[in-house]
């Protein structure tokens, strides 16, 4: 058993001081030069080895993955990206998904990237934004929808601060006219706080 747990664990140090033990052992019912073939053969195992099972379930995953990707590069993608780390996404995913990920919408986005099948693209959740987290978020998300600006600042889901950063970052550009430029857009924000008190 303890031979076992030593090759299991890849403890090699504690698995090479067993060799003499086994070796004597194995002497009293096989040849040594057999019991030397199957010595080796543990070694090589205790190496790197895993048992039938585990290589079933890898097979498994590898062949769901592989079709979720080719068949659904959308949703495959949004769920890898939904659980990756920042450093995940920005260091290694993001030159496969740049092109299929669109930026956060104040109506669309929630704490998760999920598909906007309208435009066939990755919809950022809004925890990509820096400083945006759980608290921020829940608000926003439980008062939508918004309709356009007055709606949004009404509704009193985040400050002046919070809210300069989204309109910079075009998070609440579904909230505007298209094409409206970025001082228009904080004229039509400060407008709208001014309207709301």
């Amino acid at each position: 058993e303890t031979l076992r747990k030593n090759m299991a664990k890849k403890k090699m140090k504690e698995l090479m001081d067993m060799k003499p033990e086994f070796i004597n052992g194995s002497c009293k019912k096989i040849s040594l030069e057999a019991a030397e073939a199957i010595w080796d053969r543990m070694v090589t195992f205790g190496r790197y080895g895993f048992s039938v099972i585990h290589a079933v379930e890898y097979a498994y995953i590898t062949y769901a993955c592989m079709f979720l990707k080719y068949n659904y590069p959308l949703e495959w993608w949004a769920a890898v990206l939904t659980n990756a780390e920042e450093n995940e996404i920005t260091g290694i995913l993001w030159p496969y998904v740049k092109n299929m990920v669109s930026p956060p919408d104040i109506n669309l986005s929630t704490d998760t990237m999920v598909v906007d099948y309208a435009n066939e693209k990755i919809r950022s959740k809004l925890g990509v934004i820096r400083g945006v987290g759980d608290a921020t978020i829940e608000p926003i998300v439980a008062n939508r929808p918004y309709k356009d600006i007055l709606d949004f600042v009404s509704k009193e889901v985040a400050g002046p601060s919070l809210s300069h950063k989204l309109i910079h970052v075009g998070v609440l550009d579904s909230l505007f006219p298209p094409k409206t430029g970025l001082i228009e857009k904080l004229k039509m924000y400060e407008d709208a706080v001014e309207k709301h008190k």
